[in-house]
């Protein structure tokens, strides 16, 4: 447990976290007093209590904006250690301080956009006008038919577009709340979107390279990596969802003591399969000879091909106990440990290769 007061951990926060301008105090710049401190603490709290939304925030801007030259704002090194120091020795202006950073906390808990909003007003950092950016964005893309257009205006596209997209690459979570309580922006990105729907159906390789100067090489290589893990995250939890699925179905037609049904023609052996259209025709109920009920033990599921497969459209592979003595044997690759179970089902993962097993999927938990 970390021991150390509130108001030691708390100013560091303060000048690391809210201090981005660049004002500083002379060196012959009077020290404020313990009082005067206190006044600038007390009355800045007053100010915040009062933000409760996004309109609070902004009607409050003004009183926010003399922040800026609270003594509390300072980079300059010697002073923010005098007030350290006052801070370490006057409980009174600690206990001022400890309050107005819980109101700060408390702000946040609110939503990035709030707290967004009261940190501009707070430090003066200079509030970019988005729908305004877009919309000029959206009249440089219109004017763009040609490579030789581009030529001549993608160094405007890339300065119009880039505070956008440095707002999307450092925080996407808190772009989407912007943009959903913005109506002026959902606007402008709409207006937009219309724009590159149009030069992506007249020339997809100039949209790309359209696209590619709005970014630049760096953040478009970023947005690029975002895009492409969301997509594995996406194939993971279907494949995890493949796998459960089929295994759960398997146990189910045990427990229905129908699991024969799935290898009337093998004898003894466990038996190891594939999701084929064969097997998922027993287990979905289309195989009325092997599954007379006609039940399906799947539930609703996508097929392709009238096959169970994995995200990357390669069958699971299914090991299921049907000699009766409740136990199934994992794949060598795995350690080929005798598990108590009625069955085993794994993806080969994206490389679509059962035995490299780091990126498989299985319903057993591996021993690393």
């Amino acid at each position: 447990m970390n021991t150390t007061p509130m108001k030691n951990r708390l100013f560091p926060c303060l000048v690391v976290g809210l201090i981005l301008t660049s004002f500083t105090f002379g060196e012959d710049t009077q020290k404020p007093t313990t009082k005067e401190l206190i006044a600038e603490l007390e009355n800045m709290t007053t100010v915040l209590k009062e933000v409760i939304d996004l309109e609070s925030a902004r009607t409050a801007g003004n009183k926010l904006s003399e922040w800026q030259q609270s003594s509390f704002m300072s980079t300059d090194p010697q002073l923010r250690e005098h007030i350290q120091k006052m801070l370490n020795a006057d409980e009174d202006l600690s206990e001022a301080f400890v309050a107005n950073m819980q109101e700060m906390q408390r702000i946040e808990t609110l939503g990035k956009q709030i707290h967004s909003e009261v940190i501009v007003f707070l430090t003066g950092e200079k509030k970019v006008d988005f729908a305004a950016q877009i919309e000029k964005t959206t009249a440089i893309i219109n004017q763009i038919k040609t490579d030789d257009d581009l030529d001549r205006l993608g160094p405007d596209l890339t300065l119009s577009w880039k505070p956008i997209a440095n707002m999307m690459m450092q925080d996407l979570e808190a772009a989407m709340e912007f943009l959903q309580n913005n109506p002026a922006l959902q606007t402008a990105l709409a207006n937009h979107q219309v724009v590159v729907e149009r030069i992506n159906t007249e020339s997809p390789e100039l949209a790309q390279k359209v696209r590619a100067a709005m970014l630049g090489e760096e953040l478009l290589a970023k947005l690029e990596k975002i895009q492409l893990d969301a997509a594995n995250q996406l194939d993971d939890k279907k494949a995890r969802l493949a796998v459960v699925s089929v295994n759960a179905a398997i146990r189910n037609m045990h427990d229905d003591n129908n699991a024969h049904l799935l290898t009337s023609s093998l004898n003894g052996a466990d038996a190891i399969m594939r999701t084929d259209k064969k097997l998922t025709d027993v287990i979905v109920g289309n195989d009325r000879e092997n599954n007379p009920s006609g039940k399906n033990y799947l539930g609703p599921h996508e097929l392709k091909n009238d096959a169970v497969v994995d995200p990357w459209g390669n069958p699971l592979r299914v090991i299921i106990d049907t000699n009766g003595d409740g136990m199934v044997q994992e794949p060598a690759e795995y350690g080929g440990r005798m598990m108590k179970d009625k069955s085993l089902v794994d993806s080969a993962g994206a490389d679509g290769d059962f035995k490299t097993i780091e990126d498989n999927w299985c319903s057993w938990e591996v021993r690393q």
